[in-house]
Parts: structure tokens; C-alpha cells; sequence
């Protein structure tokens, strides 16, 4: 009995440290777990920063500025600096109160050495205040800059701006884009996890998409409920939008909205949404400006309560009317007045020579024929080729464009090079209007 009464207390004990051991590693990987976290917390004013871009944030309380950048997938902290921010404590109100404002600004401009008097330091960046949101809440002054000092730097020792030291002003300088690099001011930055950034930026972009779509398709009606009753956006452009877009549906085709560099940026209740805007028509496409809405979340849905566009555009037709009517306008008359046929035999020469000849059947109308091929012959006689050859090059000058009333023909010299075969002739092609755009009805070529 006592040699089993050993045994059982020694099992026991090997029991105990065993326990401990698990213990010991699941407190380790909670802790390893939460260590994860507090590396995953990131600023809750960036909900959506654009892939390759930066943004600024100032935090008044503890005089520093950081900048954070994204590559292809995660934001990182790059840098942070000292600063110094306006001598009074507060949100800045009206000018002269010597205080620093509060709020998601933009960088509008820069100015270098030699512009600047000695107390801007090396460089300069003014920024966009008052912005909508202040000039709502009547809140007044100017000139706040981002900029280097030639004096030594002290906390709040500033009428307003965020001062810096002239080395760290200048390697800043190397992550702004003006009109799109945010300077978000805050006394007390607050920070979150990334699923929380991510969860935010999944519903704005599906608001978003609604926005896009009472534009794009949608009645007066439709864009106006996604605006704040307590705000009414500048709309006189809108009858004439909606005529243009529905007739050129009928006779042309659709527009489309073309939106890019989204980014999204959030300071207490409101959200910042800042995007490149374009419109294209059938291949045609022209960017008009960035646009700037501020957002608010009210009883499970989105409202905008203002809507600006952060550039200025001194064209004479912006003034007249909005700057996506006037490009919709441009398209149209680019349409009507017919595509630059050069541009469509570069492109297709762009797909053959690479012998993406999926891409290069596009250009062929469903009734071509040549060398009396069909356009299902054709093209497997050119993929043929295309699997044969080592490299294919073909260079088209002197063109000649005659416009007929249903087609245009068109005659070149076309310069034609492969690992197999070499000649240079005469090359003429004549499209037709197919489904709204332009396509190859019938090809031949003639030894020079």
C-alpha cells in the first residue's frame, strides 16, 4: 500500500504541472492574442485610405504628427514627428484666436524655400480651411498651413498652423499629392481594430454603390432621399442631366459613372468620401474633377449633408452649368462627330502585335469576310499564325480616311514583321457602325 499510495501522489503531481503547463500556454497565447491586436489598432479616422496613398494625422494633445501609408493591402504606421500646434487650447472659430482647427482638410497647394519668408521654414502646405463643415458651423479664418519653421521648435508655440522641423517637413513632402492627401486634425487620436475599419468601409461603399446608381440610372427622387432633408445640394444641373442621359441611352448608348481612388475618412459622427470622378461613353472617357461628400449615419441608413468638388475648374462650361454635364456634353459631340479611326487601327494593332487574339477579334464585325474567309476562318487562321510565330510587330503611317455615308475606309502602309515572315504593302480596311461602335467589315492588303 504505501509504494501505491507513492505512486498515486507522484501522478497526481505530474498531473498538477501538467495543468500548469497547459495554463501557462493558453494564458501565453492570449496574451500573444491581444499583443496581435494592439498591433492590428489603427486610427478611426482612416476607414478607407486608397491603395498607394497616404495621410497625414495631427494630434494636438500630444504635438505629433503621423503618417500612415498603404501599399497593395495593409496601412502601416510609417513616421511620426514632433509638432506644434496653435498657442490656444480649442477648436479654431474665427481668425486671429490663434487656435489650430479640427477636422479632415486636404492639402491644396505647395510652396518651396524660395517662395516662403523665414518663419514658413523650407516648405509649406496650405490646407483646405475652412472646409464645408466649418464654413456650415460659421466658423471663419485662413491661411492655416502645414510647414517647416527656421526657429526651434516648442509645443504650441503657433498662431494656428502645424508647424514642423524643416528635415521632417521635407521628408513628408515626398507622400503628398495635392487635392488628395488628408490632414486630419484631432486632439486625442482614437484608434480601432482593423475589422472595424473594414465593417465601416463595406457599408459606406454599399451606400456608395446607391449613390452611383441614382446617377447613373436613377430619377431626381432617387438621388435626392440620399441627401439630409436638413440640406439640399445644388440640383438646377439635374434636368438637364437626366434629358441628356436618357437620350443619348436611345440614340448612343449609356453613360457610365467612372469612379476611382476612393478614399474614406472619419472624424467624431462624420464621414469624409473623396473620389475621382469621370464619365465614359461607349470607348470614350474624360475625368472632370475630384468630388468631396461628408456623411452622416441617421437611423440605420447614410446621409449626405454636404457635397463640394475639391477642385477648382475655371472651365467656361463648369460655370455654366455642373462639370458632369459639361462633360457629358463633350462626349456626346465627340461621339456624334465620329471616333478617330487612327486610334481604333491602334488598338487593334496593339492586340495583334501581342497576340491577344481574343482582344483582336473584337475588332472584326459578325459579317466579315476577306480572301474569301468568313470571320470564323479568318481568325483561326490568324491564331495559327499567332501559336507559329515567335514575335509579330506591324507599324501603320500614312493614313488616309475617306468617310462614307454608312462606313469609312481607310488606307495605310503597313510595315509587318514576325520570326517568319516580313513584308510591307498597303493595307485598307473599311468598318462599319455595328452595335454603336466601329468594326472591321471587310480587310485587304496590297504588296508595295
Amino acid at each position: 500500500m504505501p509504494q501505491a499510495n507513492k505512486k498515486l501522489k507522484k501522478g497526481r503531481e505530474v498531473h498538477h504541472k501538467l495543468k500548469i503547463i497547459v495554463l501557462l500556454i493558453i494564458l501565453f497565447l492570449i496574451n500573444l492574442k491581444a499583443f496581435a491586436n494592439i498591433e492590428e489598432m489603427l486610427p478611426d479616422s482612416l476607414v478607407l485610405l486608397p491603395e498607394n496613398s497616404n495621410a497625414l494625422l495631427v494630434e494636438k494633445s500630444s504635438q505629433q504628427v503621423f503618417l500612415y501609408s498603404r501599399g497593395e493591402t495593409e496601412i502601416i504606421e510609417r513616421y511620426r514627428f514632433s509638432c506644434s500646434t496653435g498657442e490656444a487650447h480649442g477648436i479654431k472659430i474665427k481668425s486671429g484666436d490663434k487656435k489650430t482647427p479640427e477636422g479632415v482638410y486636404f492639402i491644396k497647394d505647395e510652396y518651396e524655400d524660395k517662395d516662403l519668408s523665414p518663419i514658413y521654414g523650407g516648405k509649406a502646405f496650405p490646407i483646405d480651411y475652412p472646409n464645408f463643415m466649418d464654413k456650415v458651423a460659421r466658423r471663419s479664418g485662413n491661411n492655416i498651413w502645414l510647414h517647416g519653421t527656421n526657429k526651434v521648435l516648442k509645443a504650441m508655440d503657433s498662431n494656428g498652423c502645424v508647424a514642423m522641423e524643416n528635415e521632417n517637413i521635407l521628408k513628408l513632402s515626398e507622400f503628398v499629392i495635392i487635392d488628395k492627401t488628408p490632414v486630419i486634425i484631432v486632439d486625442i487620436l482614437a484608434k480601432t481594430d482593423r475589422n472595424n475599419l473594414d465593417s465601416q468601409s463595406r457599408m459606406i461603399q454599399d451606400w456608395f454603390e446607391t449613390w452611383e446608381n441614382a446617377i447613373n440610372k436613377g430619377s431626381y427622387h432617387d438621388y435626392l432621399s440620399l441627401y439630409d432633408s436638413d440640406y439640399l445640394p445644388e440640383i438646377v444641373w439635374w434636368k438637364k442631366w437626366y434629358d441628356i442621359r436618357n437620350k443619348t441611352a436611345k440614340d448612343i448608348g449609356d453613360f457610365t459613372l467612372i469612379i476611382s481612388n476612393k478614399g474614406i475618412y472619419k472624424q467624431n459622427d462624420i464621414y469624409v468620401v473623396i473620389f475621382n470622378m469621370g464619365l465614359k461613353l461607349l470607348k470614350q472617357n474624360i475625368d472632370f474633377g475630384i468630388r468631396k461628400l461628408f456623411v452622416v449615419k441617421k437611423n440605420n441608413s447614410y446621409k449626405i449633408i454636404g457635397d463640394v468638388y475639391q477642385t477648382r475648374d475655371n472651365t467656361k462650361e463648369c460655370k455654366k452649368s455642373s462639370p458632369l454635364v459639361a462633360t457629358a456634353d463633350s462626349l456626346v459631340q465627340k461621339t456624334e462627330q465620329g471616333p478617330d479611326i487612327r486610334d481604333i487601327i491602334q488598338d487593334w494593332l496593339k492586340a495583334w502585335t501581342s497576340k491577344n487574339m481574343d482582344e483582336y477579334s473584337k475588332y472584326y464585325s459578325k459579317d466579315f469576310h476577306s480572301d474569301g474567309l468568313n470571320k470564323k476562318e479568318w481568325l483561326k487562321r490568324k491564331k495559327s499564325l499567332a501559336k507559329r510565330y515567335g514575335y509579330i510587330s506591324v507599324l501603320a503611317s500614312n493614313f488616309q480616311v475617306d468617310k462614307g455615308k454608312d462606313n469609312i475606309t481607310i488606307r495605310f502602309i503597313q510595315d509587318y514583321k514576325s520570326s517568319g515572315f516580313s513584308a510591307t504593302g498597303i493595307k485598307t480596311l473599311i468598318f462599319i457602325n455595328e452595335d454603336k461602335e466601329w468594326k472591321i467589315y471587310r480587310e485587304s492588303w496590297k504588296k508595295k
